[in-house]
């Protein structure tokens, strides 16, 4: 089942890419293949969740439920306030791109303090 996951998200990966800049489509059909991928991440990691309590799962899933929306806004409000800066004249790139990996940084450090948290016995 692990390899079914793994190799099923590549190829969704893959397939979405493929529509997305290569046909340039951005209907249906990639929110579909997405919500696949999805599905193979649950696959991929079917024999570890089965290991783990009810609480450390309602813990992880809680917090990806409530990181995820917050790091997306946090990263769209930091690219408005970049935008908005005349400091940042000519370097919104390297200054956005600082500000997605300082986001995705600290989304990642409290992902792993919930991992701990709910992992001890």
């Amino acid at each position: 089942m692990k390899k079914i996951g793994f190799y099923g998200l590549i190829a969704s990966v893959v397939f979405g890419s493929y529509l997305r800049w290569i046909m340039n489509d951005s209907g249906v059909l990639i929110d579909i293949i997405a919500l696949c991928g999805f599905v193979f991440i649950l696959m991929y990691s079917w024999d570890e969740s089965k290991k783990e309590s009810r609480k450390a799962l309602l813990l992880k899933g809680t917090g990806v439920v409530i990181l995820t929306p917050l790091s997306v806004y946090m990263i769209f409000k930091g690219q408005e306030s970049i935008n908005s800066l005349a400091f940042f004249n000519g370097w919104e790139t390297a200054a956005k791109v600082g500000c997605i990996l300082l986001v995705l940084l600290v989304a990642s450090v409290l992902m792993t303090f919930i991992h701990n948290i709910s992992s001890r016995p």
